[in-house]
């Protein structure tokens, strides 16, 4: 693995911990099924709930790198993307790329 991508890595996960102490302890467990727990709460900002996901996976730090830059692949699995397309790959580790997502009824563009 690059040592460029480790950084990145050792970067995100700091960040996840740093995070972690600011975070708000107000969620609500709404689902809890195979390994995987979703929490809803109210938001202050919108009429709309926040959600979160936890989920413990298998996997190397390259093959969590491959996921997040297989853009052309992420159609399949990010949440309501309706159009997903590379506009351009500076290098192994940093890309340009356009998402639009499906909104829930009633919103719309």
């Amino acid at each position: 693995m690059k040592p460029i991508t480790n950084k990145f890595l050792f970067v995100l996960f700091l960040s996840a911990l740093s995070l972690k102490g600011f975070a708000q302890n107000n969620w609500e467990l709404s689902k809890d099924q195979n390994g995987i727990k979703v929490y809803t709460r109210n938001s202050d900002s919108s009429a709309f709930k926040s959600v979160k996901v936890e989920a413990v996976l298998e996997g190397t730090p390259g093959k969590l790198t491959d996921i997040l830059m297989g853009i052309e692949r992420n159609i399949k699995w990010v949440y309501n993307t309706k159009t997903l397309r590379l506009i351009k790959r500076y290098n192994p580790n940093e890309l340009l790329y356009y998402a639009e997502t499906s909104l829930p009824w009633p919103m719309r563009i």
